[in-house]
């Protein structure tokens, strides 16, 4: 069970606490975050809930390990791939027993209209020079580089697939709140400012989760704190100074972060100094506090 938390509470968090939501039999989660969402498109997520919530949602061409090594990345929704020794050309081997939520079968050209998007978003995109993406056949995509860049493959990792039959026959605001994907979950209902529901995929093509249902309610810290000693939430995102508090059957669990926290002073020429609209001054400039 532990693995499902890990799976869903990824890097940004500082600490995780949870109480005894496994019992034998128990089939529910119930997961609480300090905000809401504002879409669930597969690509222009900007938010660490967003893009949590969305790995439950859609799947992948490529995974990284739980471990979190890189060099040793699984294949998803491509069952393999290859590259070229010059390092520019990636073809993926698309599986054939894929479908989405809406049990159409997904296919090579729903992975390249992903990867453009997740390519052209304004709020993901990749730093290597994509050349093309193309869909030869059902069953192969190909992604031409520039030019080489290593971390190309763990760019893939986090390019959810979406289908594009679907998003070409609703609107945007659809296509944004009512997702379409291939994931292990299904959104199955969205009370703005108060909770998200998934239920599993019966269809998935992986192995099936353990937890039927995922509730993700939202709430601040402290309240989320005595959720969580009251037994209402079972997960609960929570501050350092909380985690060194005591809850009988609550395991407090440390995870990597990769946010960082800084304070910006306003600064001011130095004596004698003048900058000039847009100049960059340098050492020439001293706090104003």
């Amino acid at each position: 069970m532990k693995k499902a938390i890990t799976c869903f509470l990824t890097l940004g968090l500082a600490a995780a606490i949870s109480i005894g939501a496994y019992a034998a039999g128990r089939e529910d989660i119930n997961i609480a975050i300090d905000a809401d969402v504002e879409s669930f498109h597969p690509s222009d997520w900007n938010t660490t809930n967003e893009k949590n919530i969305g790995d439950q949602i859609y799947d992948t061409l490529m995974f990284v390990p739980m471990d979190g090594d890189e060099s040793k990345i699984e294949p998803r929704i491509a069952e393999s791939y290859e590259m070229t020794d010059d390092g520019l050309v990636y073809t993926f081997h698309i599986r054939d027993d894929v479908t989405f939520h809406d049990g159409s079968a997904l296919t090579a050209e729903d992975c390249a209209f992903s990867v453009q998007l997740y390519i052209d978003s304004e709020y993901q995109g990749t730093s290597a020079d994509v050349g093309s993406v193309e869909a030869v056949d059902d069953k192969t995509l190909v992604i031409t580089l520039n030019a080489p860049f290593a971390p190309f493959l763990s760019d893939v990792c986090a390019m959810h697939i979406g289908s594009k039959a679907y998003h070409d026959a609703v609107s945007e605001e659809e296509y944004m709140s009512n997702p379409v994907g291939s994931g292990p979950y299904v959104l199955a209902q969205w009370d703005k400012g108060q909770q998200i529901i998934c239920t599993a995929n019966e269809a998935y093509y992986g192995e099936q989760p353990q937890i039927r249902q995922l509730t993700v309610v939202f709430m601040d810290t402290d309240t989320a704190f005595a959720a969580v000693e009251s037994g209402a939430v079972d997960v609960a995102q929570i501050n350092g100074t909380l985690a060194q508090k005591e809850v009988a059957g609550a395991e407090v669990i440390d995870i990597p972060s990769i946010e960082c926290y800084g304070v910006c002073f306003p600064m001011v020429p130095a004596e004698g100094k003048r900058a000039e609209d847009g100049e960059l001054m340098g050492n020439d400039v001293t706090s104003d506090i």
